[in-house]
């Protein structure tokens, strides 16, 4: 509301002019799109005051970026209010052979002197204004910055430049699986495993244990910990997603992928929330079947690229159970777990695997109807039985038949 320039401030109407000192801070831009290119643009601030203009481009210049970190201040000294005053703050791409003017935006002082909510906020707030091009109401980007007015001599300007990451520990649980569909046909099972991690960062991916011979649900109760900077800077491009993969486990082949999901980080602001806070925060959903309780576990559907339907759709492979939370590292020192079901195995604990493959000498026919699945068991026993009854009853017919011989004979 400080920032809307409208609202005569009736004590300043009539007056003469006195001498005032501005101050601009121009921090970074936002979703700044070239005009003539697709490439991400080069670039740079031009400020405009009057007659006066400061080209910045050998301080603000940013290379291949759609989100520049200016973090620069700008004093205007002896500006005359009442009285025009407008400051054009421009920005430039350089480009081969002429520099291209991106967009602009214009703040009138004149506007903000003479206006009551702004000049009664002793503590002026971040502004972020459109970039629009010479002679076009369209908008290709924002600036984030803040404008001061002084009487008198300036006020001490504060520091600015970008947040210091800071670290945390994002810990993530897969619990288990349904409906992935089935790599293996003949034996309908997956050697199923899951893989995943920041997606920015995929040479630190993880991997859980193996459900060998997974049918109907999987099972895993499976922790991964990673490491992650706080915020995350705009380039850091898939620092703040998360990725997992539905794997089928081939011993003497290569693994077969089943299914992948890309998972916002950021999803109801956990990270920001995390880093403003600094304390643990859960990624949470509501659940509608349930009157809107809240879960920390949540389904996430797996997609194949390359397996769409008729009207190229995507078709789940599979759904996982997982959970993220987020905190910062001394905390997580704290609170320490193991990975995996490793210990400590706490906050929370993480109970063994249900369904897995097991061996009962009691009873091997049914470890050995998991191994092939029961579709293959019930034809391995219909085979089993049809090869007996045609070995065993030539036997048998050879053997009444030697009888009633013999019963012959002795009459």
């Amino acid at each position: 509301r400080c920032v809307q320039e409208t609202g005569i401030n009736a004590e300043y109407m009539g007056k003469k002019s006195k001498k005032y000192n501005g101050r601009l801070y121009i921090m970074r831009g936002i979703k700044i799109l070239p005009l003539t290119t697709s490439d991400p643009p080069d670039p740079y601030l031009i400020i405009k005051h009057g007659k006066n203009e400061i080209n910045d481009q050998e301080k603000t210049q940013q290379r291949g970026t759609i989100d520049p970190e200016f973090y620069q201040r700008y004093e205007f000294l002896n500006m005359k209010l009442p009285g025009s005053n407008t400051l054009r703050i421009e920005v430039w791409n350089e480009v081969f052979g002429s520099d291209e003017l991106i967009g602009a935006t214009e703040i009138d002082v004149e506007n903000r002197y003479f206006n009551r909510r702004w000049s009664q906020c002793y503590f002026k707030p971040i502004e972020y204004r459109s970039l629009r091009p010479e002679f076009s109401t369209v908008t290709v980007g924002r600036l984030e910055m803040l404008f001061e007015l002084f009487e008198g001599k300036p006020q001490k300007p504060f520091e600015i430049g970008p947040q210091k990451q800071q670290e945390f520990e994002l810990r993530v649980i897969v619990w288990e699986t349904k409906e992935v569909a089935y790599k293996d046909e003949a034996e309908r099972c997956n050697d199923l495993f899951a893989r995943g991690g920041i997606r920015a960062k995929s040479d630190s991916f993880q991997e859980t244990d193996t459900h060998w011979r997974c049918r109907a649900k999987g099972s895993f109760n499976w922790r991964w910990k990673f490491r992650i900077n706080l915020p995350v800077k705009p380039d850091d491009f898939g620092m703040d997603e998360f990725m997992v993969q539905l794997w089928d486990r081939d011993v003497a082949a290569s693994n077969d992928m089943i299914g992948e999901v890309k998972i916002d980080l950021n999803s109801h602001k956990i990270l920001q929330k995390a880093f403003k806070r600094q304390v643990a925060v859960k990624m949470k959903k509501l659940i509608k079947e349930k009157d809107n309780s809240e879960t920390d576990k949540i389904w996430f559907d797996c997609y194949h690229p390359e397996i769409v339907d008729a009207e190229g759709k995507q078709i789940s492979q599979g759904k996982v159970l997982m959970s993220f939370e987020i905190m910062p590292l001394e905390e997580a020192e704290k609170i320490q777990n193991g990975s995996g079901r490793d210990a400590p195995n706490n906050y929370p604990i993480l109970p063994e695997p249900t369904g897995r493959l097991s061996f009962d000498i009691t009873n091997p026919c049914a470890f050995l109807r998991d191994i092939i699945g029961p579709d293959l068991y019930r034809k391995m026993w219909m085979i089993i039985s049809v090869s007996y009854t045609h070995l065993t009853l030539p036997t048998i017919y050879s053997v009444q038949i030697s009888v009633v011989a013999v019963s012959l004979k002795k009459k």
